[in-house]
């Protein structure tokens, strides 16, 4: 079972499911409601570190997509007394990641960045 399955601190690799439902849940909602559709959602390694993955979109929406998921947890966050940060590392002691966003160039016909073997990176 995994919550018998604990961190380097000793907490279960499930709590943050657990301790995050309610807010995760609301967020999905206010999200929806916006029109942005969450694909997944994890806790990160992190102690509160969440990760919600919206749905690709084209270019000038994925500007405006990139800030309106941030200002929406936030405002979630406020009203459950809570607070949302996107530092990269907000606990010196503990894992970061900060707000981030994932691209994918393509166009009708083929992707038009590649992945190629590097000499500095595995192929």
């Amino acid at each position: 079972m995994l919550s018998d399955q604990v961190n380097p601190d000793g907490i279960p690799w499930d709590t943050g499911f657990h301790l995050a439902h309610d807010y995760t849940i609301d967020l999905v909602e206010a999200l929806s409601k916006q029109g942005l559709e969450v694909e997944h959602y994890y806790p990160e390694l992190g102690p509160g570190q969440q990760e919600v993955s919206i749905r690709h979109a084209a270019a000038l929406a994925v500007a405006g997509n990139h800030v309106l998921p941030r200002e929406t947890a936030r405002a979630v966050a406020i009203r459950q007394g809570l607070r949302a940060s996107f530092a990269p590392k907000p606990l010196p002691d503990q894992p970061g990641n900060g707000a981030h966003r994932h691209a994918r160039f393509y166009s009708p016909d083929s992707r038009l960045i590649t992945r190629r073997p590097s000499p500095l990176s595995p192929a």
